[in-house]
């Protein structure tokens, strides 16, 4: 059984993402909305205030470094957006979004394409 917590936004948190919240936290003191993990590709992608950018990666990238030699995953730092299209061009930094169609597959699904 997995432990989980409710963020207030009707959004279960596990208690595994809670505690990678809680280090990331611990270590940058950048606020964190999401510690969500990919275990395909061993990757940890934590969603911070776009204000607390430079705390959450430090300088010349040692946050994220010390994080990932401590959770021996890749870590990537994005900045929060509260609009999905914001929040789509924040994932794919350098790349120039034209446009983001939001399609809704009724199954709470949702499609997007550039």
């Amino acid at each position: 059984m997995v432990a989980q917590a409710d963020n207030g936004k009707g959004d279960r948190i596990s208690l595994e993402e809670l505690r990678f919240i809680s280090l990331f936290q611990d270590i940058t003191g950048a606020m964190v909305y999401r510690g969500i993990e990919d275990a395909e590709s061993n990757r940890l992608f934590y969603l911070v205030d776009k204000n607390d950018l430079g705390k959450a990666i430090g300088k010349d990238g040692r946050n994220v470094k010390t994080l990932s030699k401590i959770l021996n995953k890749n870590v990537e730092v994005i900045g929060y957006a509260p609009d999905l299209e914001s929040m789509v061009r924040n994932l794919f930094p350098g790349i120039s979004v034209l446009k983001v169609d939001v399609v809704d597959k009724g199954d709470g699904r949702l499609s997007m394409s550039r």
